[in-house]
């Protein structure tokens, strides 16, 4: 019977598991869903809205399972059904996933449970509805030099390989997805800045380098092209990684915001290995995480949110990493938000992350 016992807690464990895959992909497929929407004319019929927002919601639930192991994903989009209930009237898209991504590991397998069939698949809901909020959004970009290298950590020279490439085309989307409805700025950031010390935190004004070789800080613009020459601008020519200047900076650009929604991304391909010059002495590698996780801190304590992207493969990120990279974003504060995007196998799932973070700050709000 403890066997048995086990095996039900397990098995419980991983249908809870599956339902929050599928309900994460499911809530990127409406926001996606709500986005395209967005794009497409007033007076496409029913049936033609409806045939358009399948199709993107469908896709975008793909792209949010693409991380699973290659049986089980396969066996996913097989059993895939996704419907949408756009609802013009109040400004939502629903969005239905079903799908198989797995069954029990042992209910359906042990003597004891004979007679017992796994559940043919989960069914989970989303929805989005649209509301006027602008967002004051800063992307803090890493610029070391390991960004030249592809998502698996090898030397590439194809450049649109690259991490910095693929994080590139991700941020320009979320660029042209908020277009004017959100103050942008951008932070690259390394184990230097390259900022006016006006519009940087005095206390790491000793990272500052104004150079032309370190691409510069952008403080926030509701100019769009500003935004995306500020992306496009951003060179893999930092020698070590401080991420704590992308969390620090992006607190002080903020700070000349307005709205009730504001944000940073914090994108980085590895651990941290530098302290700011103000520390007192040479530090460890748990101060330098130390350091970070009160920035981190600080930040969400003043209300800003903070979305943690990995721009490598699932297996080059750490358990350690994940867990502190977990622990600084604000995915703890807000259980409806989707703040960690940790499983970026290829480009189309670094990009599905980055739209999913726009889609959040979009003028829009998640209902159930």
């Amino acid at each position: 019977m403890a066997v048995g016992g086990t095996a039900l807690i397990s098995d419980h464990i991983w249908l809870v598991d599956q339902r929050d895959v599928l309900k994460s992909a499911a809530d990127a497929a409406a926001v996606a869903a709500t986005l395209e929407r967005n794009r497409l004319p007033d007076g496409l019929s029913d049936r033609k809205l409806n045939k358009a927002l399948r199709a993107t919601a469908k896709r975008y639930v793909k792209l949010n399972l693409a991380h699973l192991p290659k049986d089980r994903y396969e066996r996913a989009v097989e059993t895939l059904t996704v419907k949408v209930f756009p609802n013009r009237h109040q400004d939502t898209v629903g969005v239905t996933a079903e799908a198989d991504l797995g069954g029990t590991l042992f209910a359906s397998r042990l003597p004891l449970f004979a007679g017992f069939t796994d559940p043919e698949a989960i069914k989970v809901e989303a929805g989005v509805e649209r509301v006027r909020e602008p967002a004051d959004l800063v992307l803090a970009i890493d610029m070391s030099t390991s960004m030249k290298r592809d998502l698996k950590g090898r030397p590439t020279r194809n450049a649109d390989r690259s991490r910095l490439e693929i994080v590139r085309r991700a941020a320009l989307q979320v660029v042209d997805i908020l277009g004017g409805s959100a103050h942008i700025g951008v932070i690259p950031w390394s184990n230097v800045v390259n900022a006016e010390r006006a519009q940087w935190p005095a206390k790491y004004a000793p990272e500052i380098v104004n150079h032309p070789r370190w691409p510069p800080a952008l403080p926030l613009t509701d100019n769009p092209q500003a935004a995306r020459a500020a992306i496009n601008s951003v060179n893999a020519v930092g020698t070590g990684t401080m991420s704590v200047l992308g969390i620090a900076g992006g607190v002080h650009h903020l700070r000349a915001g307005r709205s009730d929604m504001q944000a940073i991304v914090l994108l980085t391909d590895g651990q941290d290995n530098e302290c700011p010059d103000h520390w007192p002495r040479r530090c460890s590698a748990f101060e330098v995480v130390d350091i970070r996780a009160d920035e981190c801190t600080r930040a969400k304590e003043a209300g800003i949110r903070i979305f943690v992207v990995a721009a490598m493969a699932p297996r080059q990120v750490s358990s350690d990493l994940a867990d502190q990279l977990r622990a600084c974003s604000s995915e703890d504060d807000d259980p409806n938000g989707t703040y960690v995007f940790l499983n970026n196998a290829d480009a189309e799932s670094l990009e599905a992350a980055f739209i999913n973070i726009a889609g959040q700050l979009q003028p829009m709000r998640k209902i159930y």
